[in-house]
């Protein structure tokens, strides 16, 4: 067995990294050696294959995640099913799973998605009671299945380990720790005393990524939950232990993108984003949620937005379009069209910006359509048509 990662190292040029390359207006040369170097990862496990996998590093276009949440209600499948076919109809590039499992048989979103996907495992067991001590096998259990299904990656809080832990409770932030699945591992370590199995057991997970050539999304653990503690010494003490993980993993064959940032003042952005670049030698960095600002309620996609478009700016890889301060929030249809098509647009202003190539073309053709009055060609080349429809 093998990995993309591994056969770019030994020199290959595989017919995806070509599909990547035409797509991304590169050579794929280049492709296959930001791969090789881990910058650039493809979203495609190979027990499914799909025709159409993105790929995320710099030299790429920004690209556009969707997340998917539901509850333990009756109706959570058909919920599932309606939320994956409007993400995909509104042409986001990725879908994550936050949804809990409640039962076997389920919807699953990685045996129906057309796009790139994953799974968030902690999200998905944290309100079935497991009990502590069948924590790691549980989660192993479902990564195992679910990469098997076709998933195409999968987020852990791996970072965490108990040095660490003690050293976030010494930093006296004045937030607490807003990822729930941070929060699961946290109490698994202070109920147990055990270490955090995803850190312990780091390599027994690379085994099953390696398996399904399957994509790590390492959670940045302790980033922080407000813009009073961004950037502080916790961050950079976790830096220096991901950096370990991702080194252990590349030699692997395993591709990593660093899940974060969490709240963080639109001062401190540029340098943490230089920081971890620095740190992690460039692996692609997907900005899950940028609060730059606490003092909002209920105005948490504009809060985000604003977050994301300073990251975007700085050439990070993907955005997400529904992130909230309230994990428990479940989108409706509309509201998550409407915030894939917001990030739609941040993605593209940011690209334009950095010369991102198909950027420029999909903007002088509309430009040049307006001047000469050819409507059709303005909405033929728009970042959302279905406006025109409903007009």
């Amino acid at each position: 067995m093998t990995t993309r990662m591994l056969k770019a190292q030994r020199g290959v040029i595989t017919d995806e990294m070509q599909k990547i390359a035409r797509k991304e207006n590169l050579s794929a040369k280049f492709v296959r050696d930001e791969i090789a170097a881990g910058r650039i990862v493809i979203l495609n496990n190979k027990r499914k294959e799909l025709k159409n996998p993105i790929a995320l590093g710099k030299k790429l276009r920004t690209k556009v995640n969707a997340e998917i949440t539901c509850g333990f209600e009756d109706d959570a499948d058909v919920k599932k099913a309606d939320k994956l076919r409007v993400i995909q109809t509104a042409k986001a590039d990725c879908v994550s799973d936050l949804s809990y499992i409640k039962k076997e048989n389920e919807y699953i979103i990685c045996e129906n998605a057309k796009v790139s996907n994953g799974i968030y495992p902690l999200f998905q067991v944290q309100k079935n009671n497991i009990d502590d001590s069948c924590l790691k096998d549980e989660i192993f259990s479902l990564i195992e299945q679910q990469c098997n299904s076709g998933v195409d990656f999968v987020c852990l809080p791996c970072s965490i380990n108990k040095n660490l832990l003690e050293e976030f409770f010494l930093e006296n932030r004045l937030s607490d720790i807003v990822s729930p699945s941070v929060k699961k591992v946290v109490d698994f370590i202070l109920n147990t005393e055990q270490e955090n199995p995803f850190y312990e057991y780091f390599d027994e997970l690379l085994e099953i990524l390696f398996k399904y050539d399957v994509t790590l999304f390492l959670e940045y653990s302790f980033k922080s939950g407000s813009v009073i503690d961004n950037f502080d010494n916790i961050q950079l003490q976790e830096l220096a232990i991901i950096s370990k993980l991702i080194k252990k993993a590349h030699k692997k064959g395993v591709q990593v993108v660093l899940e974060g940032i969490g709240h963080t003042s639109m001062d401190k952005i540029p340098n943490l984003i230089k920081t971890i670049n620095q740190v992690l030698s460039g692996i692609p960095l997907y900005i899950s949620s940028c609060f730059v600002c606490d003092a909002v309620i209920n105005h948490d996609d504009m809060v985000n937005f604003v977050g994301a478009s300073c990251c975007a700016n700085l050439g990070i890889a993907m955005i997400n379009s529904t992130a909230r301060f309230n994990y428990e929030f479940q989108y409706s249809i509309s509201q998550i069209k409407k915030a894939i098509v917001n990030a739609q647009i941040v993605a593209h202003c940011a690209d334009f910006a950095l010369g991102n190539t198909s950027a420029y073309r999909q903007s002088y053709k509309v430009a040049y359509a307006r001047k000469n009055k050819d409507y059709k060609n303005v909405i033929k080349n728009s970042i959302d048509k279905t406006i025109f429809d409903e007009h």
